[in-house]
């Protein structure tokens, strides 16, 4: 896929998962606005419940 959300996404739907489960930075203020988040992307597009985890 062309980006990590999106494969993310879209081997969820093809595996027919019940939940995704990723880990994040918990990014805050000027990198989070940089950096951005994968966590936050997927969470926000995804039609099944997302758990993220801070590493």
């Amino acid at each position: 896929d062309y980006s990590v959300e999106k494969g993310v996404l879209n081997f969820s739907e093809s595996i027919h998962a019940d939940v995704i489960g990723i880990p994040t930075h918990g990014r805050k203020g000027l990198s989070h606005f940089f950096m951005g988040s994968i966590g936050e992307d997927i969470t926000n597009h995804s039609k099944i419940p997302v758990i993220t985890f801070k590493i």
